[in-house]
């Protein structure tokens, strides 16, 4: 765990260094200059989502109003009961960067190019560190690995990606695919106030889109329903578990993924409980990430209990 934690600091800090030319280079540039991008589905058909239930439960507000107190940092929160369509939404149009939250949507992209036979779980994927480092512009004090070569075969970098949010897996698949694609398919699944980014600006993302790629995940309308189910079975080995699950009884299952960037500290998964599923999604900033992270995983607990005494 100790190694696992180290990683996850010195990912943050890296993340936060190389989103902008990352992001903006593969925009400019796909990897793959003999394939023309293909959108997400051959007629580019948008899937229209059912909007998130706008009518708090009061008694909701109030566990995430006393968990927010004494908070000086910015939180939104987005819970959305899937047995009983209860839901809670707080500041959840505030656009925040995504950091790793990212990672979801490639995830997504990546299953449907495997759908589409453009890419199998077995496919390996090389680079050379240095040419990497070069090409996405990391510069030597920042780059985690400066030197050798990357080999992954699809199938181990998706689980990094998600499971310790390793970022030169992204790197990889992101290369692979282009970040086109992540535009098409936010646009495809109506995540309108989501962004992949531009030259001067940072991938961003909000509480209710975040609500809204789980809802779809969990109906198994994302991508496909076998997509969707492998989808949360990834998102089940989750290992950074410092938010969302920490409070929570220790069977309890969540497929989740974190996103942390300087000072903003994100979770947002589902949560499989046998008094009923439901949605949770929290997106900080703040001067104190730890606390922020603690906070978030104290208002996880009140949520469950709250659902569990239903």
């Amino acid at each position: 765990m100790k190694t696992i934690r180290s990683f996850i600091f010195f990912s943050s800090l890296f993340i936060s260094l190389m989103f902008l030319s990352f992001f903006a280079i593969l925009i400019i540039a796909p990897t793959n200059a003999n394939q023309p991008l293909s959108p997400l589905s051959d007629d580019k058909e948008t899937i229209q989502n059912d909007s998130v239930l706008s009518i708090n439960n009061s008694e909701i507000e109030k566990i995430i109003l006393d968990g927010l107190e004494g908070s000086t940092g910015e939180y939104s929160f987005s819970i959305f009961n899937l047995k009983t369509e209860e839901s809670y939404l707080e500041n959840e149009n505030k656009e925040y960067p995504s950091a790793s939250l990212y990672k979801l949507w490639l995830m997504a992209v990546i299953f449907d190019e495997i759908e589409k036979g453009n890419l199998t779980m077995n496919k390996k994927l090389t680079a050379d560190i240095e040419v990497l480092n070069k090409k996405f512009g990391i510069g030597s004090e920042s780059a985690e690995l400066s030197e050798g070569t990357i080999s992954l075969s699809v199938e181990e970098a998706l689980n990094k990606m998600i499971t310790i949010s390793d970022n030169y897996s992204a790197l990889l698949l992101s290369s692979t695919v282009g970040v086109s694609k992540m535009s098409e398919f936010l646009k495809k699944y109506s995540l309108n106030n989501s962004k992949v980014g531009t030259l001067s600006s940072l991938p961003m993302t909000t509480a209710v889109d975040t609500t809204m790629y789980f809802k779809l995940l969990y109906s198994k309308n994302l991508v496909s329903e076998k997509s969707s189910t492998q989808m949360i079975e990834l998102l089940k080995k989750q290992q950074i578990n410092d938010r969302i699950p920490k409070y929570l009884p220790d069977n309890t299952t969540v497929a989740h993924k974190t996103g942390e960037l300087f000072g903003f500290k994100h979770d947002a998964g589902i949560i499989f409980s046998h008094d009923g599923d439901y949605i949770f999604v929290a997106l900080s900033e703040s001067k104190n990430p730890k606390a922020a992270a603690e906070r978030i995983a104290l208002v996880s607990e009140e949520i469950f209990t709250y659902f569990s005494s239903r």
